[in-house]
C-alpha cells in the first residue's frame, strides 16, 4: 500500500508541476474535452488511491478515508439530538428542515457534563494558516476562531439546515407573524459570573444596530422583556429572515459594553472577550504566532473535555503538513476551506494521521464580474463562461473532489428549494463567436480584442495572495482568456487589502476597480441578509463583489428577505436561481470537498455548518481514542 501511494505522490507532483507552469496541453478550439490523455490518466490514478468519488457524505456524516480499504466509508458521528418544541414548527429555508428547536448544550442532554476527570484532555493544538487580522480579533479570520468557541449566539444552526436551541430554547410567532416571544435558558452565566438575562439580549441588538452593523438588520424592531428569560420582539411587517437575523445575534454583556461607545477603539482585550461560550480567550502571542482559550467550567452546556485550546499561525501548508506529521500539532483547521488534495497521498502515509471529508456548502472559487462596468452586461459574461476549461480545473485542483460546476451559483447542498440548473460548458470556439458578434474585435492586429468602442481592452483580475491555489487558478483563467483573445492584468493582493478593494461594507460600488474577482464564498455569507448568495452579488449588500444592480435580481433578493410562504418561497428561489443561470453574475469555478486531517488518537468531532469540526460540541464531546 505505502509503495502505491508513494508512487502517486510522484504522479501528483508532476501534474501540479505542469499546472502550475502553465504547460498542460490546451485543446483546440472544437475540443471540449478538458485534459490530455497523459495528465486524465494520472488524476485516474490519483482519486483511485485517495477517493470513491461515487460515495458522497450525507449532510451531518463525516466520510473517512480509509487507508486500508483505499476507499472512502461513511462514518456517521454523534450530533446533537434535535427534540421539537410544541409551540412552534416552522420550514427552514437553509436546509428545508422542520424545527423550531433543537438540542441545546444544556446539562441535561450534554454528554460532557458527566466526564471523569481522567478523560478530560489537557491541551489541543490547532494548526492554521488562516491570518488573525487585528489585535481585537474582531474581523473575519481571528473572529472566526473566537466567534466558533469563544462565542455563542442565542439560536445555532445545524448541518440539516434548521435553528436549534442555544441561548434561546423555544420560541413562538404570532398569527399576523410580526411578534416573536423568545423564552432564554436560564442556567447561563458569563464568563465573569455575572448571568445572562433578557436585558443583555435586547442591549446587543440595539447596540449592534448603532454602532456595527450595515443599516436594515434591526432596523425598525422594538423590544420587550416581561422578565428575566424572555424577550418579546415586535415588527412593523413580517420578515422571513428575522429568525436569522435574531437568531445569529451573538449577545454582549450590557454591564461591560454599556460604557464602550466605540467598539473599534481602546477596548481591553479580556472583557471584550468576555461571553456565554465554553471557551474564554486567555491571550496572544504575536512573535510565536499563538493565541489560546482555556475552558470555562462552569459552562450551561457541561464541562468542556478539552481544557486549553492552543492555535498556532503557519506561514504555508507545507510547514503546517509537516508539524501534523511530526505530531506538533493535533488537528489542522482553516475557516471554510480545508487542505488541498496535493496533500492527501503523504497524510495517508502517515499511521498517525486520519482524514475525513464533507460536502462544502460554499463555492471553492468563483469568478465574480464587476457588472458595473459599462461592457460587462449578460451576453459578455456569458461568452466568458464558454472560455473556461471547466473540467480542466476540476482535475487540477480538485482530484475527483470536486462536483461540476452549474449556472445556477447556489450547490445542492443545505439549501432549500434548491434547482438544478444546466452545468457550465466549455467551448473556447462559442466564446469567440459571441465576442466577435458583441463588437470585442481586434482591431491593432495583436491577437488581443479591444472594446467596442475601439478603446484598449484588458481587464484586472483581482484575487487573493495568501492562497496557493488561487494564484495557480489565475494563471489557468489567463491561459484560457488568451485563447479567446482577452488580453487580462492580474493582481494577487493580501486579504486586508482585498477587503478593501471589493467589500462594499469598505468601498462604494462604483470605485471598485477591479473587472474581475476571483474568491470562495463561505456557508456564513450565502445564507446571509436574504441567503441564496445573494450577499455577495448584490451591489449594496455587505459583500457585493459583483455590484450588481439589476431590477429582477433586487426584487428576488427582497422578496426573499420578506416572504413567509414557503410556496411562494419556492416561485422565488426558482427564479433567482434562473435569473443566476441567464445572467451569470458570478461563474463557479469548481466547489469541492472540504479535506480535513486529524490525528487519530482522538474522536468524537462534530461538525458546525459554520466552522467545520471547530464546533463548541466537539471540545464537549472530544475522547481519547482507544
Amino acid at each position: 500500500m505505502k509503495s502505491k501511494i508513494k508512487i502517486v505522490s510522484v504522479f501528483l507532483i508532476f501534474l501540479l508541476v505542469l499546472g502550475m507552469s502553465g504547460c498542460v496541453d490546451t485543446p483546440g478550439e472544437d475540443s471540449t474535452d478538458g485534459m490530455s490523455e497523459e495528465v486524465e490518466n494520472t488524476n485516474d490514478k490519483i482519486i483511485d488511491e485517495i477517493q470513491d468519488n461515487d460515495k458522497k457524505p450525507e449532510p451531518a456524516k463525516f466520510s473517512t478515508i480509509d487507508k486500508d480499504e483505499e476507499e472512502k466509508t461513511i462514518v456517521e458521528e454523534s450530533e446533537p439530538v434535535v427534540t421539537e418544541a410544541p409551540s412552534l414548527k416552522i420550514t427552514n429555508r437553509y436546509g428545508g428542515g422542520s424545527s423550531s428547536s433543537g438540542s441545546s448544550r444544556s446539562s441535561s442532554d450534554n454528554t460532557a457534563n458527566n466526564i471523569e476527570v481522567n478523560q478530560r484532555i489537557d491541551t489541543l493544538i490547532i494548526g492554521t494558516t488562516d491570518n488573525y487580522v487585528d489585535k481585537l480579533m474582531k474581523f473575519h479570520y481571528g473572529n472566526a476562531v473566537s466567534e466558533s468557541i469563544g462565542t455563542e449566539k442565542l439560536l445555532e444552526l445545524n448541518r440539516d439546515g434548521d435553528y436549534i436551541p442555544c441561548l434561546i430554547e423555544s420560541w413562538e410567532i404570532s398569527e399576523d407573524e410580526c411578534t416573536w416571544t423568545f423564552h432564554l435558558i436560564e442556567n447561563a452565566k458569563w464568563n465573569d459570573g455575572t448571568p445572562f438575562t433578557a436585558e443583555d439580549v435586547v442591549f446587543s441588538c440595539e447596540y449592534y444596530n448603532e454602532k456595527y452593523t450595515k443599516p436594515g438588520r434591526y432596523e425598525g424592531a422594538n423590544y420587550s422583556t416581561p422578565d428575566d428569560y424572555t424577550v418579546i420582539t415586535t415588527l412593523p411587517e413580517p420578515r422571513y429572515d428575522w429568525l436569522h437575523t435574531f437568531g445569529r445575534t451573538i449577545p454582549l454583556p450590557k454591564h461591560i459594553w454599556e460604557d464602550v461607545e466605540d467598539p473599534y477603539g481602546d477596548v481591553d482585550i479580556n472583557q471584550s472577550k468576555i461571553s456565554t461560550a465554553p471557551y474564554i480567550f486567555e491571550g496572544y502571542d504575536y512573535d510565536a504566532g499563538t493565541f489560546s482559550f482555556t475552558s470555562f467550567d462552569d459552562y450551561h452546556g457541561g464541562t468542556p473535555v478539552v481544557k486549553n485550546l492552543v492555535f498556532k499561525k503557519y506561514n504555508n501548508m507545507d510547514s503546517l503538513v509537516m508539524a501534523l506529521q511530526k505530531e506538533e500539532i493535533d488537528l489542522f483547521w482553516c475557516y471554510g476551506a480545508g487542505i488541498s488534495f496535493e496533500y492527501v497521498p503523504q497524510l495517508l502515509d502517515s499511521d498517525d494521521i486520519d482524514i475525513m471529508s464533507y460536502e462544502n456548502n460554499g463555492i471553492s472559487n468563483g469568478l465574480f464580474f464587476n457588472c458595473m462596468k459599462d461592457y460587462c452586461n449578460a451576453n459578455y459574461r456569458n461568452a466568458v463562461s464558454y472560455a473556461i476549461n471547466y473540467d480542466e480545473i476540476n482535475t487540477l485542483f480538485t482530484a475527483g473532489y470536486g462536483a461540476d460546476p452549474r449556472r445556477g451559483f447556489i450547490p445542492n447542498n443545505g439549501y432549500a428549494h434548491y434547482k438544478e440548473t444546466p452545468e457550465l460548458e466549455y467551448n473556447v470556439t462559442k466564446a469567440n463567436e459571441m465576442l466577435d458578434e458583441l463588437g470585442f474585435i481586434d482591431i491593432d492586429g495583436d491577437g488581443f480584442r479591444e472594446l467596442p468602442d475601439g478603446s484598449e481592452f484588458k481587464p484586472l483580475v483581482i484575487a487573493r495572495s495568501d492562497k496557493p491555489e488561487t494564484s495557480r487558478l489565475t494563471e489557468r483563467l489567463t491561459v484560457y482568456f488568451e485563447d479567446a483573445g482577452i488580453e487580462v492584468e492580474t493582481q494577487l493582493v493580501d486579504f486586508s487589502t482585498l477587503l478593501k478593494m471589493a467589500w462594499t461594507s469598505k468601498i462604494a460600488p462604483e470605485d471598485k476597480v477591479y473587472d474581475m474577482m476571483i474568491s470562495r464564498t463561505t456557508y456564513y455569507g450565502m445564507v446571509d441578509y436574504s441567503g441564496y448568495g445573494t450577499n455577495y452579488i448584490g451591489a449594496n449588500d455587505y459583500c457585493g463583489w459583483a455590484c450588481y444592480n439589476d431590477t429582477e435580481f433586487l426584487e428576488l433578493e427582497e422578496g426573499l428577505k420578506y416572504t413567509i410562504d414557503e410556496g411562494e418561497r419556492e416561485v422565488l428561489v426558482h427564479s433567482l436561481m434562473d435569473h443566476y443561470d441567464e445572467n451569470l453574475p458570478v461563474i463557479t469555478l469548481y466547489n469541492m470537498d472540504i479535506i480535513q486531517p486529524y490525528h487519530s488518537k482522538y474522536s468524537g468531532f462534530v461538525l458546525d455548518p459554520f466552522w467545520g469540526i471547530l464546533s463548541p460540541h466537539t471540545f464537549l464531546n472530544l475522547e481519547k481514542a482507544e
